[in-house]
């Protein structure tokens, strides 16, 4: 079922591999995947230009300033996707996203 993507943006964002934590085997291949699937004509709709896939290699900055780009010129759909692991900063409450520099004991790599 297709929608109408042309205000719609989508930021998907994969680590497999960690530095110090477990690898993901199967998050590997999911962000290409699904990118592939949502910017299929029959299957999501979205533009592939409005769909954008964040190397599992990148910064923090990279992946916010992503989704940043997409927030400021979607105007209907905002899509954020991300897979990997995750943990609570010393607050015990803040969940932050895996990247593959991440350590518990040091949340600025999150």
């Amino acid at each position: 079922m297709a929608f109408d993507q042309t205000g719609s943006r989508a930021v998907l964002f994969g680590v497999h591999s960690y530095q110090h934590l477990p690898t993901l085997d199967g998050v590997r291949h999911n962000v290409p995947a699904l990118r592939d699937r949502l910017t299929a004509r029959e299957a999501g709709g979205f533009a592939g230009e409005h769909c954008v896939a964040v190397p599992a290699n990148s910064a923090p900055q990279t992946f916010l300033d992503a989704v940043q780009e997409a927030a400021d010129h979607a105007s209907g759909l905002l899509l954020v996707y991300y897979a990997g692991h995750g943990h609570f900063g010393r607050d015990g409450r803040a969940l932050l996203l895996g990247t593959q520099a991440s350590r518990p004991d040091r949340p600025h790599h999150s």
